[in-house]
């Protein structure tokens, strides 16, 4: 689970590669405002999306952890404010994102042209936790 742009955000975790710092990030001339930008992870150019950004809010603190997600053979990696913790698999989380926000994450993905279509599914299979259920689940030991 990380926090960006003041939610708590499940990533569904057989996408997660692994978390690290910001690392040094190139924006090619005529990228979008809130991506991608690319960093050289592991060898490899992988693209980077702000996901305050993408969830159409500024944040409260900037991306201090990068987040990297696997689709298929690409790799691409998302800047966040924090990584909250691991959720339980089991854990119920079950909300998805709500209809407001799932319409501007879609347009601010379509907006990044055809490379961002494996985010647009990864971002679809995130959830949103609320403030009192993640209370809840770290209560429970489901997050930690």
């Amino acid at each position: 689970m990380v926090r960006a742009g003041g939610h708590a955000i499940a990533l569904p975790l057989r996408w997660v590669g692994e978390t690290l710092r910001p690392l040094p990030l190139e924006t090619p001339t005529g990228a979008p405002a809130r991506g991608p930008g690319v960093a050289v992870i592991r060898g490899a150019p992988v693209p980077v999306y702000d996901l305050s950004g993408l969830l159409g809010t500024n944040g409260d603190h900037p991306p201090a952890r990068w987040v990297t997600l696997k689709a298929g053979a690409r790799r691409f990696a998302l800047a966040v404010e924090e990584v909250v913790g691991l959720l339980h698999p089991g854990a119920a989380t079950d909300r998805e994102l709500p209809s407001a926000l799932e319409r501007v994450v879609a347009e601010r993905v379509a907006a990044l042209g055809p490379e961002a279509s494996r985010l647009r599914a990864t971002l679809r299979a995130a959830r949103v936790v609320a403030p009192g259920l993640e209370a809840a689940l770290r209560s429970e030991g489901a997050l930690r």
